[in-house]
């Protein structure tokens, strides 16, 4: 959605947004979600991180799909009771390999880290479940909370997680961004956790960024193993300290995608844990 002006959601005799919806957010999830979902049918759609909102599992079973929740918990910090069939995090469904169509992740990825999951394992899991050519469908705030790439905005590393050996037809889609005529949102304002930055001022309208991919299986190239170690750079700022354990950790793990280097990497992690 290239802007709120261009939205069939605006009203441009009100100027007025007349989606459903309790904040500027939750309208443009809920317009975006609409968009994406109310076509499919007869299809096995996986939510990660479902909660205890209905919207999305209302939709896709009224359509003759099957819904299934994941979620680590049972109920949410309001004593709500979470939908979810299966207990589980992004990198631990307990589903079965190639068995889902669509995996939706809504509101989801900046938290993973929460519950100790690395990006880089998160996408690998959804990966392992979707079927080839299955979507995986998500949406996140810009500028609101979460990991600090995506409350700072950092656009270019969060377009990395994306790994185009695993992914292909991948689309980026700004939300709100561009709200004119309508108000800006601050909604990092209402973040309970205080901001890592000593002035504020860089932070600008929260909006929405929605991305859909779809699930390939390329063959494995060394041009991979660099995305690979871009988002295990990532997730070292999950509050991780940088000690020598993690800087082997990640050394390891880089070599050991390397076929013609894997000698190396195992006489390497023999001198290391002698």
């Amino acid at each position: 959605m290239p802007s709120c002006i261009n939205c069939t959601k605006f009203d441009s005799k009100k100027e007025i947004c007349s989606a459903l919806g309790d904040s500027p957010i939750r309208k443009c999830i809920i317009t975006s979600l609409e968009s994406h979902l109310s076509s499919m049918k007869n299809k096995t759609i996986c939510e990660i991180g479902c909660g205890e909102w209905s919207f999305a599992k209302n939709i896709v079973e009224a359509n003759n799909c099957k819904w299934l929740g994941i979620d680590p918990r049972e109920y949410d910090p309001h004593g709500r009771k979470i939908l979810r069939t299966h207990a589980g995090t992004a990198n631990s469904i307990p589903l079965e390999t190639n068995s889902v169509d669509v995996v939706l992740a809504i509101q989801s990825l900046e938290h993973w880290y929460e519950y100790g999951t690395t990006f880089r394992s998160g996408f690998l899991e959804i990966h392992r479940i979707l079927k080839l050519d299955g979507l995986l469908i998500m949406n996140f705030p810009i500028h609101l909370h979460g990991h600090p790439i995506f409350l700072n905005g950092e656009i270019n590393k969060i377009k990395r997680l994306w790994n185009p050996y695993l992914w292909t037809k991948i689309h980026f889609e700004e939300w709100r961004k561009n709200h004119e005529p309508l108000e800006p949102y601050e909604g990092w304002k209402l973040n309970k956790n205080p901001i890592n930055k000593t002035d504020d001022s860089i932070y600008k309208s929260t909006w929405i960024m929605d991305v859909v991919a779809t699930k390939t299986n390329k063959k494995k190239h060394m041009i991979s193993c660099i995305y690979d170690f871009s988002t295990l750079i990532i997730d070292l700022r999950q509050g991780k300290p940088i000690s020598l354990k993690l800087i082997k950790s990640l050394t390891y793990r880089l070599l050991k995608k390397v076929p013609t280097i894997a000698p190396l990497y195992k006489l390497i992690k023999s001198l290391f844990t002698k």
